[in-house]
C-alpha cells in the first residue's frame, strides 16, 4: 500500500476517481426560469428526454432536489408532473438525467 504524501496524492486521487465516474455515467442539465405559473398535477414537458423508472432523472427546484413520488412524477420520456403545489411563475428549475454507458 501506498503512503499518503499529501493534499496533492489525495487531489490526484480524487480526479481519477471522478474521470472514471464520468467515463461510465453520461450527464445532461438543464437550466431554465419558467415564464408562467406551472399548475398543481398537470403534465409539464421538460426540455431533455429520460427513461421513465430508469432513476435517470433528477429535478431541481431553485436548487433543491425535488422527491420523485413526493413532489413530482414521472409521465412519460419528456413530462413530468409536479404534485399538489403550484410552481410560481419565475421559477428556477434544473433537470439532470444520468445515464449509464
Amino acid at each position: 500500500m501506498k503512503k499518503y504524501t499529501g493534499k496533492n496524492s489525495l487531489k490526484a486521487l480524487w480526479v481519477k476517481i471522478l474521470n472514471l465516474i464520468a467515463q461510465e455515467t453520461k450527464i445532461e442539465r438543464v437550466q431554465i426560469t419558467i415564464d408562467t405559473t406551472i399548475a398543481q398535477n398537470t403534465n409539464y414537458e421538460i426540455p431533455i428526454e429520460y427513461q421513465v423508472n430508469k432513476n435517470e432523472l433528477q429535478v431541481f427546484y431553485e436548487g433543491c432536489l425535488l422527491g420523485k413520488g413526493e413532489n413530482y412524477s414521472e409521465i412519460d420520456s419528456k413530462h413530468i408532473k409536479f404534485l399538489d403545489w403550484d410552481v410560481p411563475e419565475g421559477s428556477l428549475l434544473e433537470f439532470v438525467r444520468r445515464k449509464q454507458k
